[in-house]
């Protein structure tokens, strides 16, 4: 999939920062559907979390979009849109590193009807 360089500044993205992925799976659900096309702004990974935004992580092994949240203590709070079938993670500070890496954060999405 192919976007224009001057579509990508209107969305607030460097072209060279932006990344297109697929969403798989149903766990974000009903914001962000499996086969979703997914624009991610890899120029706010070394950012703050903004709480509650979407973003690509790599957590262990696999590549995941959740909502996040940064606790008082450090902790990292994974969540699901589709909360009734996926519980929120809660990943303590101390278990961070080199386990968790933010990134990007999900700017856009586009799907089917």
């Amino acid at each position: 999939m192919a976007f224009t360089s001057d579509w990508a500044r209107q969305t607030g993205v460097r072209p060279n920062n932006a990344v297109v992925v697929y969403a798989k799976g149903d766990s974000m659900e009903p914001s962000i559907c499996d086969g979703d096309v997914l624009l991610i702004d890899i120029d706010t990974a070394g950012d703050d979390i903004r709480d509650g935004q979407v973003y690509a992580i790599r957590y262990g092994h696999e590549l995941r979009v959740k909502r996040l949240f940064r606790r008082y203590d450090g902790s990292l709070i994974l969540r699901s849109d589709n909360a009734g079938r996926y519980p929120e993670e809660i990943i303590p500070r101390e278990d961070q590193n080199g386990q968790v890496h933010v990134i990007g954060r999900v700017v856009w999405r586009a799907g089917g009807v």
